[in-house]
């Protein structure tokens, strides 16, 4: 299997994948073949993946028979389904450790008392400079790295908080250096701190338009209409490209600038009700 359970924080997520990668294989593929390997009724499974609908734990020995899943990987998706159905906070931290015990990944994931690495775009901006290539402690090169230009203080801030978070350290040369290379984020998290950063970020985008050259930007719009039962559908092709940028990301080396990619998609129009 090209996709790997431990790139998931949703298992939902992963079986819609697991799903399109088999149909891709093999066409005769369908629900209803899977829903006979793991017991499940076809429609049940349907409203599994649109996440409507959680599996039963009885269900997950199945489940990992059909995905083929190594010991380990069956591991990590049973912690996986038992943290997207985790009700308490306190269960939902319990079983989110236990994933990245499991893990293979590599990227520092943030908890819910790290949130506050989004409250300011500048916090990912600086992380990002430091990523790029290790640098010195001087707070006014990092703010005048940042596009648009931002503070010492604020730079410093930024570091004083990345450290603190265990994002940032120093090397033995006394420069800043950043722990892991990736960032995760559960997008199932509900966070004030992550919608305020997307407004931020939005904002962001807005002055671009006025502040940055046309060769160093792309923003563009469209309008089209769909009915609602194809939401899923391009939930599912977003995810598909914002996946591809992060791999064309990943592929390349040595960086030189730090980019923001916003995606939108949002009703302009009530229903019509099919008038």
């Amino acid at each position: 299997m090209a996709i790997s359970v431990f790139s998931y924080f949703d298992y939902q997520e992963f079986l819609k994948d697991f799903y399109r990668e088999k149909k891709q294989q093999m066409p005769f593929f369908s629900y209803r073949l899977i829903g006979q390997s793991v017991g499940m009724d076809s429609s049940y499974l349907i409203r599994v993946l649109n996440g409507t609908l959680h599996i039963n734990n009885k269900k997950i020995p199945a489940f990992i028979k059909t995905l083929k899943l190594s010991a380990q990987e069956a591991a990590y998706f049973e912690a996986l389904v038992n943290f997207n159905k985790a009700k308490s906070e306190s269960h939902r931290n319990s079983f989110f450790e236990k994933l990245f015990k499991i893990s293979r990944i590599r990227s520092h994931c943030l908890g819910p008392q790290q949130y506050e690495f989004f409250r300011m775009w500048y916090y990912t901006a600086v992380w990002s400079l430091l990523q790029m290539k290790p640098r010195a402690p001087d707070f006014r090169a990092l703010a005048d790295a940042c596009e648009p230009r931002i503070t010492a203080q604020q730079a410093g801030e930024a570091v004083k908080l990345l450290m603190r978070l265990g994002l940032v350290r120093t090397d033995e040369q006394g420069r800043l250096v950043v722990t892991d290379n990736h960032i995760a984020a559960p997008e199932k998290w509900s966070s004030q701190a992550i919608t305020a950063y997307q407004h931020e970020m939005i904002a962001r985008a807005d002055s671009a338009l006025e502040t940055i050259g046309k060769d160093c930007r792309d923003i563009s719009s469209v309008t089209v209409t769909f009915r609602e039962n194809n939401i899923e559908q391009i939930r599912m092709l977003i995810a598909d490209f914002r996946k591809s940028i992060i791999a064309l990301s990943e592929e390349q080396g040595d960086p030189d600038r730090a980019y923001q990619v916003n995606i939108q998609f949002f009703p302009i129009t009530r229903t019509t009700g099919g008038q």
